[in-house]
C-alpha cells in the first residue's frame, strides 16, 4: 500500500495463494512474528536469501482503460460562451440577465418604449398579459403541445419565478426539429475529428484550447414560426456538449462508443435588439431584413401584425418588473463510430430498449 500502513488481522487462519510468483517489497524492514513456528518451504531449492532489490518497475505504457479522465467531460461549447467565467453555473436569473446584457428590470423600473414605438401608455398590466398570450398563440398554431408550453412560460414569467425552466414537451419538439438534427450532426462531426486527432484518448482533452467550438443553433425556419420554437426560443444563447459515456476503439478497425449530452440555454426575455426587430412602431410597421439575388442584405419595413404582443412583453419586463428566466433543454445522442465513419448520424437513445444502437 502507498502512503500508509497495511494491517491484516483475523480471528482464524489467513491463506494467500498465487499460481505464479508472489513478491513482497518494502523500503524498510519486513517483520514476521509468530507465537509458534514459522515454516517457509520451497519445492525446488528451498528458501534462498540475497541482496535487497528495488521494487519492480511499472509498465510505462498505459492501456486506454488506465488513462485518466472523468465523465461527464465537457467536449465543446458555442461561440460567445465565456467558458472561464460562465454565468450558466449560476441559478440566479438576475445574474444571467446582466451577463447577457439584458436591461436589468430592477434598475430600469418604469422603463417605457422609445418614442417611435407605440408606447401603449395607459394599458393595464392585465391587458398586457392578454396581449402577450395572444402573441404566443399566434406562434403555436401547430398542434404539438407547444401552445400549453408557451402559456406555461408566460405564467412562469408573470409569477417572477426566475431560475431555470425545463419542459419535456419543449425538449421533444426540439429533438424532432430538422434544423436541430442537422446542427447535431455538424457538432458530432467536429467532436469526432477532435477525438481522432488525440487518437481517441479523452485524457488528452485538457482545457479550452482542446474543446470543440461551433455556432449556436436557431429555431427560425418557416415551420418554427408555427410550431412554437421561434416564439419561445428563436436563437439559442449558449450550448454545452458533454461526453457522458465513452468506450474507445479497441483496435484500428473497431468502433468507439460515445454518448453525448447537448445542453441548450436561452433567455425568455426581450432585449433592445428584440424590440427593434419585432416591436410595433407608431406607423404600424416593423423592421425586417431580406437578401436579394446579389446577396445584398436590405432593411425594410413590413406590416406588423404581432407587434402589440412584443410591446406588451417589453413593458411587462421593463416597466412592471417581471423576471426573465433561463430556458434549459437537454438532449442525448449516441452512436458507434469507426476511424473512417465520421459522417454517421447519431441517434437518440430509446428509454424502452437496450443500449444497442440502430443507425439512421
Amino acid at each position: 500500500m502507498d502512503g500508509g500502513n497495511y494491517i491484516e488481522k483475523a480471528g482464524g487462519s489467513i491463506t494467500e495463494t498465487s499460481q505464479n510468483d508472489y513478491t513482497v517489497y518494502s523500503k524498510w524492514n519486513i517483520i514476521t512474528n509468530a507465537k509458534k513456528g514459522i515454516n517457509e518451504v520451497g519445492a525446488d531449492n528451498g528458501v534462498t536469501f540475497g541482496d535487497a532489490k528495488s521494487a519492480p518497475k511499472k509498465n510505462s505504457k498505459q492501456t486506454n482503460e488506465e488513462k485518466k479522465y472523468i465523465l461527464p467531460l465537457l467536449i465543446g461549447y458555442s461561440r460567445g460562451y465565456n467558458y472561464n467565467n460562465h454565468f450558466m453555473s449560476s441559478k440566479n436569473a438576475d445574474v444571467k440577465r446582466i451577463a447577457l446584457n439584458l436591461p436589468d428590470s430592477k434598475s430600469n423600473s418604469g422603463m417605457l418604449l422609445p418614442n417611435d414605438y407605440d408606447t401603449m401608455i395607459g394599458v393595464s398590466e392585465a391587458k398586457l398579459k392578454s396581449n402577450m398570450l395572444e402573441l404566443m398563440r399566434a406562434g403555436t398554431t401547430v398542434k404539438n403541445g407547444m401552445g400549453s408550453v408557451a402559456e406555461d412560460m408566460v405564467n412562469h414569467f408573470i409569477a417572477n419565478s426566475g431560475g431555470e425552466y425545463e419542459n419535456s414537451t419543449l425538449e421533444n419538439v426540439i429533438g424532432n426539429d430538422e434544423n436541430f438534427k442537422v446542427f447535431v450532426i455538424r457538432v458530432m462531426y467536429k467532436i469526432l475529428i477532435k477525438l481522432k486527432s488525440v487518437n481517441w484518448d479523452l485524457s488528452q482533452i485538457k482545457d479550452t484550447p482542446d474543446l470543440v467550438r461551433f455556432d449556436n443553433v436557431a429555431f427560425n425556419t418557416a415551420d418554427n414560426h408555427n410550431d412554437g420554437l421561434t416564439i419561445t426560443i428563436d436563437g439559442v444563447e449558449h450550448v454545452e456538449v458533454w461526453i457522458t459515456e465513452y468506450k474507445p476503439p479497441p483496435s484500428i478497425n473497431a468502433p468507439c462508443y460515445i454518448k453525448i449530452k447537448f445542453v441548450l440555454y436561452d433567455t425568455f426575455g426581450l432585449d433592445p435588439d428584440d424590440i427593434k426587430k419585432y416591436g410595433k412602431r407608431k406607423d404600424d410597421s416593423a423592421l425586417r431584413y431580406i437578401t436579394d439575388w446579389n446577396d445584398t442584405t436590405m432593411q425594410i419595413r413590413v406590416q406588423n401584425t404581432v407587434g402589440y404582443g412584443f410591446n406588451s412583453w417589453w413593458l411587462l419586463q421593463h416597466y412592471f418588473n417581471h423576471k426573465p428566466f433561463t430556458t434549459k433543454v437537454i438532449r442525448y445522442f449516441e452512436g458507434h463510430y469507426k476511424h473512417n465513419d465520421i459522417y454517421r448520424s447519431p441517434v437518440e437513445p430509446s428509454k424502452n430498449t437496450s443500449n444497442d444502437v440502430k443507425y439512421n
